[in-house]
């Protein structure tokens, strides 16, 4: 089933938690380069196994799981509902496969 609404990217969330703080600053922290930082913030690239840790080490309430977890719920939701994108992930989908999935269940 489908969710009804479509998450935040985890760029809005760590707007959230960054608060005053600048993306400078928090480059610098985790020794990121600023456009690489920026480009989550700005909603324009995801979350990597590796930045999830660090963000998890800068803001000690959440975990690198949370980070990986917010990325996959967009990620998902934005494919879900891009019918384009959608179709051909189904067209590319081989009827062999698709019939192991239905018996697998």
């Amino acid at each position: 089933m489908k969710k009804m609404y479509n998450p935040p990217h985890p760029g809005e969330m760590l707007t959230e938690f960054m608060g005053d703080m600048t993306v400078t600053q928090l480059a610098a922290d985790l020794n990121v380069t600023r456009p690489a930082l920026s480009k989550i913030v700005n909603c324009k690239a995801s979350v990597s196994p590796a930045m999830a840790e660090k963000l998890a080490i800068a803001f000690p309430c959440t975990t690198p799981k949370m980070w990986l977890i917010w990325q996959n719920d967009y990620d998902l939701w934005q494919i879900e509902h891009d019918h384009k994108k959608f179709a051909e992930i189904i067209r590319n989908v081989t009827p062999n496969v698709a019939q192991k999935v239905a018996y697998a269940d």
